[in-house]
């Protein structure tokens, strides 16, 4: 009989031997036990590898140092200890400290211990995820711009269909206006109705370019130029469309190659830009025009080009609003100041130039950039 309980009782020193050393050799997991009130009983190869912390720095600490100050500040250690004990589980995934002060992102799993019905400690597993998520907000973000992508090459082709029948229209009114004003003769009243269908006309010739500007696929005269120069005698025109309330600064890398563009849609798409940024900005503030060399590899982009960013000071996009902002007529100005085009028709012309174009936002303001040019030239 003594016999059979002594096998027993080292049958269950083993089992119990084995099963400490499984756990304090997963090296992937910080496989760790709290007591009651949080505070750490013991610890594993995988919370030292983990966390940074040697078991005897942390065996009796309390685990929140774990979380970051702004967590212990709004009681999410507490909160967490509570969550588990009353639903039998605690899971999250969240920002976690390291003893070095770096964090790392986790998924978390609380699990309360009982005895005989009294809580007695928990039982705390975590993973580093880190790079885990990271795949996953990059999927996400190419998925997003995959998307954005499809959609205004959807947009352009419609826009394109749209705006040649619109100019064909154009074409029959305005060649037929010649023959009105013949027509109506010295008749003031006719005259002013023929001027007005003229002015309309012309309008309508406009907004027609501004459309196949945006659908274009291929640039009209493509032509190498020396970026310096190009941004230094277009800087007037800058000026100009900006206002006298905005201070234009440029920052040009001296040694910024040349780029292959048409230099129409080139300074189109510039000056777009800027009163884009002039705007935001209600019409005062600082714009700041920069072109560097930008090597860039991802996907059909992949080769060198040119980093043209404007660069202004206002207030920042909405996020709800930055998948929208280069459709064909949004716009968040009030009816009359503006058509919606301006971003619209310089997403269209740095497509066609084979580039791509960016939106950045911060506190201190959004940063519009067009990226293009050519390896080699």
């Amino acid at each position: 009989m003594f016999g059979k309980d002594r096998q027993r009782q080292r049958d269950l020193f083993e089992s119990e031997r084995n099963f400490r050393l499984l756990v304090e050799g997963v090296a992937d997991y910080a496989l760790y036990m709290l007591d009651p009130t949080g505070i750490v009983t013991s610890w594993n190869v995988g919370g030292q590898r983990i966390k940074g912390y040697a078991p005897e720095e942390i065996l009796g600490e309390h685990f929140s140092r774990f979380y970051t100050e702004a967590d212990r500040a709004n009681g999410k250690p507490a909160r967490a200890l509570s969550i588990a004990r009353e639903q039998g589980r605690y899971e999250e995934e969240g920002w976690r400290v390291r003893k070095d002060g770096t964090f790392f992102w986790a998924s978390v799993i609380i699990d309360p211990i009982t005895e005989d019905g009294t809580l007695v400690g928990f039982a705390k597993i975590t993973r580093d995820i880190t790079e885990r998520r990271e795949a996953q907000l990059k999927l996400e973000k190419m998925q997003k711009q995959l998307a954005q992508s499809q959609k205004l090459d959807a947009l352009g082709q419609l826009t394109g269909g749209v705006a040649h029948d619109f100019n064909n229209l154009l074409m029959v009114i305005s060649g037929s206006i010649h023959l009105l004003r013949k027509g109506v003769g010295d008749n003031a009243k006719m005259q002013r109705a023929v001027t007005a269908i003229e002015t309309a006309s012309k309008r309508g010739a406009a907004l027609t370019h501004q459309l196949l500007s945006f659908a274009r696929r291929q640039s009209v005269n493509p032509q190498v130029i020396d970026l310096r120069e190009r941004i230094a005698a277009v800087r007037d025109v800058l000026d100009t469309g900006v206002g006298s309330a905005v201070d234009l600064q440029f920052e040009i890398e001296p040694d910024v190659w040349p780029v292959l563009v048409d230099v129409t849609e080139f300074e189109t798409a510039l000056v777009n830009l800027a009163i884009n940024a002039r705007d935001a900005m209600s019409g005062a503030g600082v714009i700041t025009v920069s072109a560097r060399n930008s090597p860039f590899a991802e996907g059909q982009h992949e080769g060198d080009y040119v980093a043209i960013s404007i660069k202004d000071a206002g207030s920042g996009i909405a996020p709800d609003l930055l998948d929208k902002i280069f459709d064909p007529f949004f716009t968040t100005k009030p009816i009359g100041k503006g058509t919606g085009l301006g971003l619209s028709i310089s997403y269209g012309i740095v497509k066609s130039h084979g580039g791509s174009i960016d939106v950045d936002c911060g506190t201190d303001g959004c940063g519009s950039r067009f990226t293009h040019g050519q390896r080699d030239i």
